[in-house]
């Protein structure tokens, strides 16, 4: 079992450029710096095999590509959160502290593991 999870830090990056539609109003937003934001919209770019971005020296614009992309990028993280949020309801239900912006902590490698987890039911065999 093989998925190809995006880096969801460089989904946030992206989805922050596309309402900002600059780096620098991004990189407040999630934390990263504008090198660290550039380099991951690069390498999304280059695993879609698409431009995202119009770049120009007033911002950076969203191309058509880059919408469809957002719209998918925007889906899956409102996914992730439900599944978040039901996940800590859950758990607080059994323990006595929560845990703010817990989908904040998820990776692509934790999902990847979880997904194993859940296919398999075996850790030999997951991992």
């Amino acid at each position: 079992m093989i998925l190809d999870i995006p880096n969801l830090r460089h989904l946030r990056a992206f989805l922050e450029v596309a309402k900002h539609q600059r780096i620098s109003a991004a990189a407040e937003h999630v934390h990263l710096s504008q090198p660290a934001i550039t380099q991951a919209i690069g390498k999304l770019e280059a695993t879609l095999g698409a431009l995202l971005f119009d770049r120009r020296p007033n911002g950076m614009y969203i191309s058509e590509a880059g919408r469809l992309f957002q719209t998918r990028a925007s889906r899956t993280l409102k996914h992730l959160q439900t599944g978040v949020r039901e996940a800590v309801r859950f758990a607080e239900n059994r323990q006595s502290h929560s845990v703010a912006n817990f989908e904040h902590l998820l990776t692509a490698a934790k999902l990847r593991a979880l997904a194993a987890m859940s296919a398999y039911k075996n850790y030999s065999i997951a991992a």
